[in-house]
């Protein structure tokens, strides 16, 4: 009985890490984006336009980690039929 709480346990604390590591990533695509697109380009008009699609790409950095954690989960439980669908 105490294997099955470890995992339920591990399996909670995994996703709120992803789902924390999302955030962080959220907020320095979301606030700082133009600094990431200053690596590429020293253009001004490119670092905008970058920044401008980093503030609309930065939401699906939260949700990309939480699927990412529940795909490691559903493998981890064999059961990856419907991931094929």
């Amino acid at each position: 009985m105490r294997d099955i709480s470890e995992r339920k346990r591990r399996r909670v604390l995994v996703l709120y890490v992803g789902v924390a590591f999302g955030c962080v990533v959220f907020l320095i695509v979301m606030f700082k984006g133009d600094v990431l697109a200053e690596f590429f380009s020293n253009d001004a008009a490119v670092i905008q336009k970058g920044f401008d699609y980093l503030k609309g790409f930065a939401p699906e950095t939260i949700v990309t980690a939480i699927l990412f954690s529940m795909i490691g989960y559903f493998n981890g439980n064999n059961k990856t039929y419907f991931l094929f669908i």
